[in-house]
């Protein structure tokens, strides 16, 4: 049932190893094209211990070409909810709780090696889990830009991993990510996205993009604020 080409996973340095088996690594029964992009075929299946073989890399450091697993502490969790009231409210200012938040996000995360860039976006988005999802060929972001998403919520999310020149017979990944629990990623080669997982709850996602141009400070549930 290969190929698997161009999909890595790998707990980044520094987060704990466990976080593998806790993403309930599965794969698609192929895929198919129609006119919203290339959708995953079900069924899915737990990936075999081929499958995870070819998966999981084993380097020490970062691979630029892999899906990166992360995990934020309880203590950053925390300080979420103590923001969400403050950020609730459609066109509200930054608060100072959800600046503070912030910017322990961007200390947690270089601290463990994952220091951002000024200027690049952090959101936290509230939504429905999506019905499908469909895959959209051609990247828009360059090179070098990384993607992050964060689950803040209390149930598992769904996202998606298909290889960004997929061959014929090409399967897609399929990860269930834990609370606390993220991944990092280059559009560029990777194509991803959420993916409903069976749960009726709201999807809560803390995302780190490359700046966009002319994007503004906000501090609500939809409008992205960059670090300084």
């Amino acid at each position: 049932m290969l190929p698997l080409r161009g999909i890595r996973l790998q707990v980044l340095p520094h987060f704990r190893s466990t976080l593998l088996s806790d993403a309930r690594i599965a794969v698609s029964d192929g895929v198919r094209a129609n006119d919203d992009g290339i959708l995953p075929c079900e069924p899915w299946h737990p990936a075999t211990p081929e499958e995870l073989l070819q998966l999981t890399s084993a380097h020490a450091e970062a691979d630029r070409e892999c899906i990166g697993l992360l995990e934020i502490s309880k203590g950053l969790l925390e300080r979420w909810w103590e923001a969400a009231e403050d950020v609730a409210q459609p066109g509200a200012e930054p608060s100072p709780s959800y600046e503070r938040f912030v910017a322990e996000v961007a200390e947690f995360l270089a601290f463990k090696g994952l220091a951002l860039s000024a200027g690049e976006q952090v959101s936290v988005e509230m939504s429905e889990a999506p019905a499908e999802i469909a895959f959209r060929l051609g990247g828009n972001t360059g090179p070098d830009d990384w993607l992050t998403h964060i689950n803040l919520g209390e149930d598992p999310i769904g996202f998606a991993f298909l290889d960004a020149s997929p061959v014929p017979g090409a399967r897609a990944v399929r990860l269930a990510l834990p609370p606390r629990a993220g991944v990092r990623f280059r559009p560029r080669q990777i194509l991803g996205g959420r993916i409903p997982l069976h749960s009726n709850s709201p999807e809560l996602v803390l995302k780190i993009t490359a700046p966009a141009p002319g994007a503004r400070a906000g501090g609500n549930l939809r409008q992205p604020m960059p670090l300084a």
